[in-house]
């Protein structure tokens, strides 16, 4: 990551008083990047198509169309690996094992596992 020359998305994100953090491993470098591609490709296009010039017309269309469009695209539910219970707390499971679980609220609880170590 380079602070003196930004891409578009770093300029804009340096516009809304966002720091960057980059990632250095391998992995998450290829996620974050996966994901910038995604925005940098879809966005300006949509922006430019619909007309928007200004940042408070961008906003209001990213609130009302290109973010829901964006989570039914590429959200997807787990097959079976989030249980969630009755009263409101869900666990995150692979295969038998607990991996974390959360409060109704959306905290993380702290696994038994864990405690009894």
């Amino acid at each position: 990551m380079d602070k003196n020359h930004l891409t578009q998305f770093g300029w804009a994100m340096q516009q809304l008083g966002i720091e960057l953090i980059p990632a250095y491993s391998p992995e998450a470098r290829g996620r974050s990047e996966r994901m910038f591609r995604t925005h940098q490709g879809h966005l300006p296009k949509e922006l430019a198509l619909t007309g928007i010039t200004t940042m408070a017309e961008a906003n209001v269309y990213l609130e009302s169309s290109y973010r829901p469009a964006f989570k039914a695209d590429f959200a997807h539910p787990a097959r079976e690996r989030v249980h969630r219970y009755l009263e409101g707390e869900l666990a995150v499971f692979h295969c038998y094992r607990c991996l974390r679980r959360y409060d109704a609220n959306g905290m993380i609880k702290l696994n038994i596992e864990k405690a009894a170590a």
